[in-house]
């Protein structure tokens, strides 16, 4: 699968429909984020992956609409600074590296498996830009209006780790099952997924995960800690199973059980269990995509155009 296919003119109602669709989105997947979960990263990534080269500016578009709303509206609260950062679409610096990567690489190898390398380094150069975009976003907040005032330097670095740490997770709760969908959708119709294997598999996931969560509420110190990180074992056990693609939707579920485990922003203890987690999960996924799935569609038959 590449990129080389036809160029061809894109009507301005398509344009028009793409970014009121990912505003949209977009603008759901924020509502449920907080800093070190940040979902809009997981749309953004899975889109710049999947959508023709066509309709990136309507991306854009998409994206700057609902945060330039909201960049403005925090002005008069945090000051200028904020209000003009915040309302920097992060799709924006991301588009360059995405498009340096699509032409290299495809996203899925000749064998059937995802190219993981180029999955990686998009999460991870994405979620770098992301956190640079936020973090100098919040310098402006706190940067120091008074001689003699310190400057907070270590409270910049710790939410940059947040930011990264934010977005690199969100990317892998939602662009690899985003990718894993997209497989599956075309290899066989819904109704036989929704009646397979898989999903049943995924359903006995999600009954641990809810039993893991709940039991997260009564727990605390070690035994919390332990718990958060017991909840990457039913992604194991789906990727042990039906391999890549079982692995992504099932951390969807794992992530979203993760993230609803803790009601403090920033807590520590959260932070640290969501970067095992991500580090996990990523290993996993990496470790999967080799596996090869003799259900998987050809490459061949998903094309991805301009």
């Amino acid at each position: 699968m590449n990129d080389r296919s036809e160029v061809r003119q894109v009507a301005w109602h398509e344009q028009i429909a793409v970014a009121a669709a990912y505003a949209a989105v977009w603008e759901v997947a924020r509502y449920f984020s907080f800093s070190h979960w940040m979902l809009p990263a997981g749309i953004r990534l899975a889109c710049l992956l999947l959508v023709p080269r066509r309709y990136w500016i309507a991306l854009v578009a998409g994206e700057a609409l609902p945060v330039m709303t909201n960049g403005l509206m925090l002005i008069p609260q945090f000051g200028w600074w904020y209000g003009l950062f915040a309302s920097f679409p992060v799709i924006i610096p991301c588009i360059p590296v995405m498009l340096w990567l699509r032409r290299r690489a495809s996203l899925f190898l000749p064998d059937g498996s995802v190219n993981m390398l180029l999955f990686g380094t998009a999460s991870l150069v994405c979620a770098l830009l992301a956190a640079i975009v936020n973090d100098v976003m919040l310098a402006g907040a706190l940067w120091p209006t008074e001689p003699g005032q310190a400057v907070p330097y270590v409270r910049l670095l710790q939410a940059f780790f947040a930011y990264l740490l934010g977005s690199y997770l969100g990317a892998l709760t939602l662009a690899p099952s985003l990718v894993a969908l997209r497989l599956l959708v075309q290899q066989k119709d819904l109704r036989t997924i929704w009646q397979g294997p898989l999903a049943r598999d995924l359903a006995l996931a999600a009954g641990f995960l809810a039993i893991g969560a709940f039991g997260a509420a009564h727990l605390n110190g070690a035994a919390l800690m332990a718990c958060r990180i017991a909840m990457v074992l039913p992604v194991l056990f789906v990727a042990l199973r039906h391999g890549w693609h079982g692995a992504a939707l099932c951390g969807t579920l794992a992530s979203v059980a993760l993230a609803t485990t803790s009601a403090i922003v920033r807590d520590p203890a959260m932070i640290q269990a969501q970067a095992v987690f991500a580090a996990v999960l990523s290993t996993i996924l990496m470790v999967a995509s080799r596996r090869i799935v003799a259900t998987m569609p050809s490459p061949a038959t998903l094309p991805l155009r301009d």
